[in-house]
């Protein structure tokens, strides 16, 4: 048998008989049986039934062959043909699948049914490459189905992917936090699945186009994974790089710094600007604006919300003149001035744009007319007042007030010097109304907070709840807004009614001083980010700063903004331009102290200025020597060569306060000008009168103010000392600043005393910790300061703000020498235990005197100059006098009789005439 038709059974045979086989096969016919006999292997008999096992073998292998290989056979070729030429399949994957699976089962069984060893080598070889073609066939598949059942597995995410990340494909736009977040894990997840994937398949299996996705895809979600996180990175840098003329072009003030000009750029869906006082709020807020305009925003679709007028004025004549649009096409305006726009565009064609819209005249009017009738005790039938029904309750009530006020005599008690009984009550009653509005009050929200203990409050508040209950129905009663409130209100209500109308009129939304947003205010803000506007909140403003808590704002707004909005990307800024370090780490120490919560800032300063902030403690006649101390100050200022305009002099209070009444008085005695902002100057030499050439007229409060408007300093106006209030003082700075009367717990220090008003309690909501924001406010009074700060306080008095930080100032005490005319002295009668009394004229202010017979003072002589050194200072029944008999005193000038006048001596009557001249 040829050894290609030989088989293993035959060849084992062989190996069997060792050599008897060639014998048998080579022996003659005759012969073959004699030889296998001789040599007793019985080859002849085995070797007949290996060969008859050999045929049923080769029936067997040829009939599965056959039948393998034209029921599959194409199946196979075309999986194969697939393979090589790397195309996608032009069958049915699943189909073929199973099409292969019965073919390996074919293939399967035949290997089964057969002897391998009755099987010819090439037979052998067939089979296997029979099979192997099969299971590369179904390679291909199992890897072809692997990869569809991956792809599809991942087409949702994928595509869920792509339509988030689509917007950001070239880079032109900041990708807001939301879509980030998800981005960032959807790619980590993508690329993890694409991984294990690739892991699992053959790549060179596949056809080329899977293969080559499959790794196209893993490559770029790889990169994705790294490139996602640092995409805002990334944008901001191109973003500044291709706003460089706008961003670093200031050739006066040079580029802005680096933390402004992110916050310029990064456009999250809400944004928050904490920029710490001096750090360039407002520029910032600007920049913004005109960064927006020169990526092609329309104007009309940026509004900017500032805190004052002058602030908007300001900020568009910026704008306009940086960017050539004009004033009239740019939206920025007080939120109230705002609110009127959308209440006027909404009310066009329907007639209620003619009715009355002086902004508190409905108030007014309607205080004017419960009080005048109650106080005549009009009943309800007789007056002629709106809402009869409700005046019955006014009168009720207020009756009752006038009851226990005769009995309490609190209106006596309260009201002003200059105030009459229906001046107070008028102001108290307007204040009452204005405050639950303010505070977003019902009245049955105010009657909750009522002290029914408290008779006066009880009666005055009851009234003041009816009034509230009538002016609600005037409010509901007219469609234009009568109030700043219903502005607010009426505002946000239409926004909410006509999202489409309103909402989506703006694509970004600029507020200034967000930290003194109020209830109202938010809900008006946050109307604009409704449904599905893709409106863009930037807000700035620094808790830190946050004064205007008895206005009804609430820090919480800022401090919480991450936790409020979604989509938030904070930017913080802090250098500060303004303040000197040393006056930036007082602030900031400060501020450490504050048990409110609060957002920390590492603030800088960029001066290099070496001054400390100065603490004047005086000791002695505090209240008399205070105004005149602190016009010392100012002129110590000017002597040094300060102007001015550079110097700004702050108090707790303005309004009402006797402190710089006082401090105005001895500037304009001294004939230095100053002013008040929102006022005529308080004090102007007749030089420059003609500058004022205006007519003027006066509030209630005897302030001067333009008809016009307010008061402002135009270039051309002359230099002058401000004098305002902290809280006015907000968002100004100068190179000195002297804070008067920084005394603790003092009705017009700082912290003011945690005063109630027992009238108008029950219709205030404040939410602000009295204290912490007593503390921010100076904060703000510490850093209007560009160079010099000066704190003036009572010794023993001084404010716990100051003391937190006293390691930071320089402290001085001021040596307290008295030098001035007896303008007064009264000894006491022969027989009686009373003490002296004197006054001496010092000229900024005058000292009590007063000494016991007992110590044997000297008799002081009317008209005569005295020193008192280290004067000793008692407090007695009326304030603080001094006890000269237990000073050091000493004549200076005698007194100088009206004869002497005639002395031809000019020295001698200088000497006596000087020292008391007025």
């Amino acid at each position: 048998m040829p050894e290609r038709h030989s088989f293993p059974a035959f060849e084992e045979l062989k190996q069997e008989t060792q050599g008897v086989d060639v014998l048998v096969e080579l022996a003659p016919p005759p012969f073959e049986a004699a030889v296998d006999w001789l040599f007793d292997v019985e080859y002849l008999e085995r070797k007949a039934e290996l060969l008859e096992r050999r045929d049923a073998a080769r029936r067997r292998y040829q009939e599965g062959q056959r039948r393998i290989e034209s029921t599959y056979g194409t199946v196979v070729v075309r999986a194969l043909d697939r393979r090589a030429d790397g195309d996608q399949p032009r069958f049915d994957v699943d189909r073929m699948a199973t099409e292969l699976a019965d073919a390996k089962a074919a293939v399967d069984g035949l290997v089964a049914d057969l002897d391998e060893a009755f099987l010819t080598r090439a037979e052998r070889r067939k089979l296997s490459e029979l099979e192997s073609d099969i299971v590369a066939a179904r390679e291909y598949v199992r890897n072809k189905r692997a990869f569809d059942e991956g792809y599809d597995a991942l087409a949702g995410d994928l595509e869920a992917f792509e339509e988030r990340f689509e917007p950001y494909a070239g880079a032109e736009r900041y990708m807001v936090t939301s879509d980030r977040e998800f981005l960032v894990g959807a790619s980590r997840d993508i690329w993890a699945d694409l991984s294990d994937l690739a892991r699992e398949l053959q790549l060179h299996v596949l056809p080329d186009e899977d293969a080559r996705w499959l790794s196209e895809h893993k490559t770029r979600f790889g990169e994705l994974v790294d490139a996602i996180p640092a995409y805002n990175e990334e944008f901001v840098a191109n973003e500044r790089d291709r706003y460089a003329d706008l961003l670093e072009d200031r050739p006066e003030h040079g580029p802005l710094n680096d933390q402004q000009q992110n916050a310029v750029v990064r456009d999250d869906r809400r944004n928050l600007v904490d920029a710490s006082a001096g750090t360039g709020k407002t520029l910032t807020l600007t920049y913004r604006f005109q960064y927006l305009l020169e990526k092609g925003v329309p104007a009309g679709d940026i509004a900017a919300i500032t805190y004052t007028k002058d602030a908007a004025e300001e900020m568009a004549g910026r704008i306009a003149a940086a960017t050539g649009v004009d004033e009239d096409d740019l939206d920025i305006s007080t939120i109230h001035s705002f609110a009127l726009s959308i209440v006027d565009d909404a009310t066009v064609g329907s007639g209620s744009g003619d009715e009355e819209t002086d902004l508190g005249d409905a108030l007014d009017s309607l205080v004017d007319d419960y009080l005048e009738a109650a106080m005549a005790d009009e009943k309800p039938d007789e007056a002629d007042v709106p809402y009869p029904d409700v005046y019955g309750d006014f009168l009720a009530a207020f009756r009752e007030f006038r009851r226990v006020d005769a009995e309490e005599e609190y209106v006596d008690t309260h009201a002003g010097w200059n105030q009459s009984r229906t001046d107070f009550l008028r102001s108290k009653l307007t204040t009452f109304v204005d405050n639950a509005r303010t505070f977003d009050l019902e009245p049955a929200d105010v009657r909750r907070k009522i002290d029914e203990t408290a008779p006066v409050q009880f009666t005055f508040a009851t009234a003041g709840v009816a009034l509230l209950e009538a002016y609600l129905r005037r409010v509901e009663a007219t469609e234009h807004p009568i109030d700043f409130d219903e502005m607010i209100y009426a505002a946000t209500e239409l926004i909410e009614s006509a999202p489409e109308r309103f909402a989506s009129r703006y694509s970004h939304v600029l507020v200034d001083e967000f930290q003194d947003v109020s209830d109202a205010t938010l809900s008006f803000v946050e109307a604009f980010m409704s449904g599905d506007t893709e409106t863009h909140l930037f807000c700035v403003g620094d808790d830190w700063q946050s004064i205007y808590g008895f206005n009804g704002s609430n820090v919480r707004y800022f401090t919480e903004y991450g936790e409020r909005f979604e989509d938030v990307t904070y930017t913080p800024l802090e250098v500060n331009y303004r303040c000197p370090p040393s006056i930036v780490r007082a602030g900031a120490a400060l501020m450490a102290r504050s048990e409110a919560p609060q957002n920390d800032k590492p603030v800088t300063a960029c001066s290099d200025l070496e001054t400390d902030p100065t603490l004047h403690e005086l000791d002695g006649l505090y209240e008399a020597r205070e105004p005149g101390y602190v016009v010392d100050l100012v002129e110590d200022a000017l002597a040094s060569g300060y102007d001015l305009e550079d110097v700004m002099i702050l108090s707790r209070n303005d309004r009402n306060s006797t402190v710089l009444q006082q401090v105005r008085e001895e500037l304009a005695r001294r004939e230095i000008p100053h002013q008040r902002p929102d006022s005529v100057p308080d004090y102007v030499p007749e030089s420059t009168h003609e500058t004022f050439d205006r007519e003027v007229v006066f509030d209630d409060s005897g302030d001067a103010a333009f008809e016009s408007g307010p008061y402002e300093m135009g270039p051309d106006a002359p230099p002058m000392v401000t004098v305002q209030s902290v809280h006015a003082s907000k968002g100004t700075e100068a190179p000195v600043v002297i804070l008067a009367h920084a005394v603790d717990d003092d009705p017009e220090g700082i912290p003011v005393e945690e005063r109630t008003d027992e009238l108008v309690d029950p219709a205030i909501d404040i939410s602000a910790n009295h204290f912490a924001e007593e503390r921010r406010l100076f904060y703000v009074a510490l850093t209007r300061s560009e160079a010099e700060f000066h704190a003036v306080t009572k010794a023993g008095r001084t404010s716990r703000y100051v003391e937190d930080v006293r390691d930071y100032f320089e402290v001085v005490e001021p040596e307290f020498t008295l030098e001035g005319k007896c303008t007064e002295f009264t000894p006491p009668a022969d027989d009686s235990n009373r003490p002296f009394k004197a006054t001496l004229d010092c000229v900024d202010f005058e000292a009590p005197l007063m000494a016991w017979p007992n110590n044997d003072p000297p008799r002081l002589e009317e008209g005569a100059v005295y020193r008192i050194t280290d004067p000793v200072v008692e407090e007695g029944p009326f304030g603080e006098e001094i006890r000269y008999d237990r000073s050091s005193v000493e004549l200076l000038t005698s007194h100088v009789s009206t004869s002497s006048g005639d002395s031809d001596d000019p020295n001698s009557r200088a000497r006596a005439d000087d020292p008391g001249d007025d």
